[in-house]
């Protein structure tokens, strides 16, 4: 049977528990690691402004992403879906994003964004405890791609062992689902595999092209951009089981004619050359509904690796 295809078994727990305790987290960070809880305590007085902002109907929405690639390069894709969003509600919103994973979960925990581009890890517990509602998901699953240089002989996980593999840093989803394909596939970090946790995906994949890691755990879109920008060819290795992508949310503060307007915007884009120039300068399919269900299995994955 395929390890990819299921939750983490104690197997699973006991490899993850591992590897978070090899990425140099005290013991309570690697707690708060299991129990997927925000990386900062929301503080009362930046909600609150942010409340107040909401409320004024001419303030403009905060709009923040996920740091999965080097600013400027969010700043060329997400500025004009800023725009776009802000076009579509008659308002002001504003592109923000954090120069790492940690500062941006602890600005969307703390409520900071009025709409949002989230990882499906983070999105639950966004959801679950924070606020924040779903409106639409990128058509496509979600799955992890482990890439390796074109010229190496790796042909299995198994053939990694004893070498260093690359990641984005520790909370991004295809990290967890590399570090589940990895302990799957009877790799266990502390004692197999060096990991090493880079910024984004450009820097993990950059490891490889320049010989620093045998393989970069990324994402299809990010391994898209590498091709265009470096003019060559990674080599994927593997591709794990999938869950569903990211996803735009909105802060329940957002009135509701407001966020019905945003995803309907989001949906259209296909329909429109505008919006087509949009979802091609973000190497993106297209969007579709997103229901909250649908991010059950992220909510095994999370319950099955804060077990006891």
């Amino acid at each position: 049977m395929n390890n990819d295809n299921v939750a983490p078994t104690s197997f699973y727990r006991r490899g993850v528990r591992r590897v978070w305790l090899r990425a140099g987290c005290v013991e309570i960070g690697v707690l708060i690691l299991f129990l997927a809880a925000p990386l900062a305590v929301p503080t009362m007085a930046g909600a609150a402004q942010t409340e107040d902002a909401a409320a004024n109907d001419s303030a403009p929405y905060r709009f923040g992403v996920f740091p999965h690639y080097s600013i400027p390069r969010m700043e060329e894709i997400y500025a004009p879906i800023a725009a776009s969003l802000g076009a579509a509600i008659n308002r002001p919103v504003r592109f923000q994003t954090r120069s790492t994973f940690a500062r941006f979960t602890a600005d969307l925990f703390e409520g900071r964004y009025d709409i949002a581009l989230v990882q499906p890890f983070d999105y639950v517990v966004a959801h679950d405890e924070y606020g924040y509602l779903p409106i639409a998901r990128r058509g496509e699953p979600l799955s992890a791609v482990i890439m390796v240089h074109p010229d190496s002989a790796y042909q299995s996980l198994a053939d990694l062992s004893h070498t260093t593999v690359a990641l984005p840093p520790l909370t991004a989803a295809v990290s967890r689902l590399s570090l589940f394909a990895l302990i799957g596939a009877g790799i266990l970090p502390e004692r197999d595999i060096t990991i090493n946790y880079q910024r984004n995906h450009e820097a993990c994949l950059q490891q490889v092209l320049i010989g620093h890691a045998s393989a970069c755990g990324t994402a299809a879109n990010p391994v898209r951009f590498f091709a265009a920008k470096m003019k060559t060819q990674l080599r994927r290795l593997h591709e794990t089981g999938a869950i569903p992508h990211a996803l735009f949310v909105v802060h329940r503060r957002v009135s509701g004619a407001d966020r019905d307007r945003l995803k309907m915007a989001i949906l259209n884009w296909p329909q429109s050359a505008d919006g087509r120039n949009l979802l091609a300068r973000g190497k993106f399919k297209r969007f579709v509904p997103a229901i909250d269900g649908e991010y059950e299995i992220v909510r095994r994955y999370l319950r099955e690796t804060k077990a006891k």
